[in-house]
């Protein structure tokens, strides 16, 4: 932007370049006076198309005046926000974790449980000792202070602080970082988000139909979107966070959510996605040391690491019978598989549109047998 003294100093070049009888700019001349009068004024009306410029650019606006563009547009600026983690709980069977328990990292961020569990009620089979996240006992924990610090790494927040649970024997840890804290966003993230969040609206992607529908209701893990039978017909398979599949009217609402959101005439249709039951049997002979009710753990947590649905590629649709033998062979605890009676004995087709899911384990030892049907879950 120039200054009203180089305004002043252009317009003076241009009055002698295109008046040459003109020979005095200097103090008290009248062309000097008239020249001083133009500049100011232009001066002033330069430095109020800037000011609109920034206050009207989402490129160039900033603090209130970006808020402003980007409420227009359907984005509000983020504040500070508290981060959230998944907790699981090992310990005695039965054992209630009440609702606010605090937990502390190791950098001494305090969380605490937004709800109650009971040690053993997801998978009772697995004595409240499992330590894969799908399969154990688990709960979301929010820090008590706003911020990104607390967004603290996998397995550091492990401090519990009601001295009953710990002398009971229950631990706890924080199986993947925390995450969501976050400071009051900033101008350049605000600006960013806003326009690539109206990219991906314009255009209807993939991207587009997995955050509405998670917009509509947050219980949904993964969307598999597809054409459907009719002109602009958008099928949307839904993975429900905890496995189990969303009602007639819970479909009926995402549907709507989602027609509404559309930037042109789409029929969507929601429905719940079909998951592929993967069912692992084995025969085996132990380690020295190692109970059966230990190695069936070990199982279940290896097996529902490697078949994690929440993670599992779309592209991938084929479970190998191969791949999961190497992994049960791979098992703490197990000393030899008899490869004859492993099952499955074939490879599993998954279908493009679902995914799999580890539905039971069976382990038959020379110490008894141990059967048991798992449920995955997320949070």
């Amino acid at each position: 932007m120039k200054t009203q003294k180089e305004i002043e100093k252009d317009l003076e070049q241009a009055f002698i370049s295109h008046q040459s009888e003109v020979t005095y700019l200097g103090l008290g001349g009248s062309a000097k006076g008239m020249l001083t009068a133009l500049s100011i004024e232009l001066s002033k009306l330069w430095y109020n198309l800037e000011r609109n410029r920034k206050k009207v650019s989402i490129f160039e606006a900033t603090g209130d005046d970006l808020s402003e563009i980007c409420a227009g547009r359907g984005i509000d600026r983020g504040t500070a926000t508290k981060a959230s983690a998944v907790l699981i709980f090992n310990g005695p069977v039965n054992t209630v974790i009440p609702k606010d328990t605090e937990i502390k990292s190791a950098s001494q961020i305090s969380f605490k449980t937004t709800q109650q569990i009971t040690i053993g009620a997801v998978n009772r089979s697995l004595n409240g000792q499992s330590q894969e996240i799908s399969l154990a006992d688990k709960v979301t924990a929010e820090s008590q202070t706003t911020g990104s610090t607390g967004n603290v790494a996998a397995n550091t927040i492990t401090d519990i602080q009601d001295n009953d649970l710990v002398a009971a024997g229950v631990t706890c840890t924080n199986p993947i970082p925390a995450e969501g804290g976050a400071d009051s966003e900033a101008d350049a993230m605000y600006r960013y988000r806003t326009i690539h969040r109206l990219s991906v609206l314009n255009q209807s992607t993939k991207a587009f139909f997995e955050a509405v529908a998670w917009e509509a209701d947050e219980n949904v893990l993964r969307t598999w979107v597809q054409r459907g039978g009719g002109i602009r017909e958008v099928v949307l398979k839904l993975a429900r966070k905890s496995g189990a599949d969303f009602t007639s009217d819970q479909l009926n609402v995402i549907e709507q959510y989602v027609q509404d959101k559309c930037p042109v005439a789409t029929i969507a249709k929601a429905e719940n996605l079909s998951f592929t039951d993967v069912n692992v049997s084995l025969t085996a002979t132990l380690k020295t040391g190692y109970t059966k009710d230990q190695v069936f753990t070990n199982l279940a947590d290896k097996l529902a690491a490697f078949l994690n649905w929440k993670l599992w590629d779309w592209w991938t649709l084929v479970v190998q019978d191969d791949d999961l033998l190497a992994l049960c062979n791979e098992t703490e605890g197990v000393d030899n598989i008899d490869t004859a009676t492993f099952s499955p004995s074939a490879d599993i087709i998954i279908p493009l549109n679902s995914l799999p899911k580890l539905a039971s384990v069976s382990l038959n030892t020379p110490y008894g047998d141990k059967y048991a049907q798992l449920e995955q879950s997320y949070l």
